[in-house]
């Protein structure tokens, strides 16, 4: 298959359907401003070229009647091969696949700081090379918060996460409290249980016992592998 670039495909599709830009940027549900930008392929700001993000063109897929993977492929950005990770869902659309990188879900935001409901809602997804990703399941979970600046674990930051139900002493875990709470800390293990510690001292550590760990009231369900940071 022939490729062509995100701006030619843009142009080519307006051009056949009289589409002007308001038009088009409200078929794909995006700013007419940031349609122009995608046009150019250039930002006119930093002169850098213009990268969307997957949710950009599942979006551009939807608004030009395409399926996601037939735009990726027409794009160049993946081969026919596709790979699936047993348990962890893939995009809605296919199982869209890069030749050296994976797609990973990322989950609903934690609150590093203040812990709230940790619902298992897809809030979007990722690409990571697969030499990253290659011993154990993974996904991304986006940061909320402050409890972690100590850390380089910023607001807005997204972390890269390893499914595993312990962790080393030391190591910054997610972990699921009293089953309905997530938090983002390091664990801090001792003789009497196990501290949840932020890396921002005006918030203070969690701790449970052994009892309490046996009990189920605070869970680890992944240990953090990698920042990837906000610009």
């Amino acid at each position: 298959m022939a490729t062509k670039t995100l701006a030619k495909y843009i142009q080519e599709y307006r051009q056949a359907h009289n589409l002007s830009l308001r038009d088009f940027a409200a078929e794909c549900d995006l700013s007419h401003t940031y349609i122009s930008k995608l046009e150019k392929g250039i930002d006119d700001r930093t002169g850098a070229a213009i990268e969307p993000n997957l949710q950009i063109l599942e979006q551009i897929a939807k608004g030009t009647h395409t399926d996601l993977t037939n735009l990726l492929m027409l794009l160049g950005k993946i081969d026919s091969s596709l790979i699936y990770y047993d348990d962890i869902p893939l995009s809605e659309s296919e199982d869209a696949q890069m030749e050296h990188v994976v797609q990973l879900p990322i989950l609903g935001e934690i609150r590093a700081g203040e812990p709230i409901f940790a619902d298992e809602h897809i809030m979007g997804y990722e690409y990571i090379n697969k030499d990253e990703v290659k011993t154990g399941k993974f996904f991304f979970l986006h940061v909320v918060g402050d409890s972690m600046i100590n850390a380089r674990i910023y607001d807005g930051d997204t972390v890269l996460v390893r499914k595993q139900e312990d962790v080393d002493n030391r190591d910054i875990a997610v972990c699921l409290v009293n089953d309905d709470t997530a938090t983002l800390k390091r664990v801090m293990k001792t003789d009497q249980g196990i501290f949840l510690q932020p890396e921002n001292p005006k918030y203070d550590p969690l701790f449970f016992s052994h009892q309490q760990v046996l009990n189920g009231e605070v869970k680890i369900i992944g240990k953090v592998i990698k920042v990837i940071f906000k610009l």
